[in-house]
């Protein structure tokens, strides 16, 4: 895969895992290479599409952010020279990511034959998943902003965002101002993004059976 030697600036060069758009083209370039659907395609281009497949999913391989020595997950932009974690838009900072980063991971549990390094690579996303889960917890937006409240049984939550540091859940408002809590922010960005998600539920739900097919094929 070509890879630019130089950019022209601004988040518009990063590698977007936003809004799953990284994922969804990978998803598409597999079902051109595989689908009968586009049994139109020429067989050149489809040859093509299965090798950019195969360097995308390298790519998000190497993207895979470590810190501290240990494998987490992915940030909603990368560079596109050195793969680290960068910010689009003010309140985007750069960050580790739950919802795109589970999106990732549910590509590379489809492998059929996951190498060493997918299989690592998947392993240590659902180990983060598992340990930054919060249990028990349902949030419900109104007028006046965001509350939680303790419900048995309610769907996991996880923060959007997790700051490079200590992992810890990040809320940065319009201005790029951080602040400690979602309370905190205004409640023009209480109410307008997505602070917190369920995404990640899909992988903890899909891991149990991706490992059973896993050990059949070992």
């Amino acid at each position: 895969m070509l890879r630019p030697t130089r950019c022209g600036g601004g988040y518009h060069d990063a590698i977007t895992l936003n809004d799953n758009v990284m994922v969804q083209l990978l998803r598409l370039l597999k079902k051109v290479a595989t689908e009968p659907q586009f049994a139109f395609v020429e067989a050149d281009i489809k040859q093509q599409a299965q090798q950019q497949f195969l360097c995308g999913v390298e790519l998000l391989l190497k993207a895979q952010i470590r810190l501290k020595g240990e494998l987490t997950v992915w940030a909603a932009q990368h560079h596109p020279l050195t793969l680290s974690a960068v910010k689009a838009r003010a309140y985007e900072l750069p960050a580790l990511v739950s919802s795109e980063s589970a999106e990732v991971t549910l590509l590379l549990m489809q492998l059929p034959k996951p190498s060493r390094a997918v299989i690592q690579s998947v392993e240590a996303a659902v180990a983060w998943f598992k340990a930054k889960q919060i249990h028990n917890t349902e949030m419900q937006r109104s007028d006046s902003g965001v509350r939680f409240f303790k419900k048995a049984g309610a769907k996991p939550l996880w923060a959007r965002f997790y700051d490079l540091q200590k992992q810890q859940p990040l809320f940065v408002d319009r201005d790029g101002t951080i602040v400690r809590s979602m309370a905190e922010l205004s409640i023009e960005r209480q109410k307008g993004y997505g602070w917190y998600q369920s995404n990640a539920e899909a992988v903890l739900k899909a891991y149990p059976v991706w490992q059973s097919k896993l050990g059949t094929q070992r």
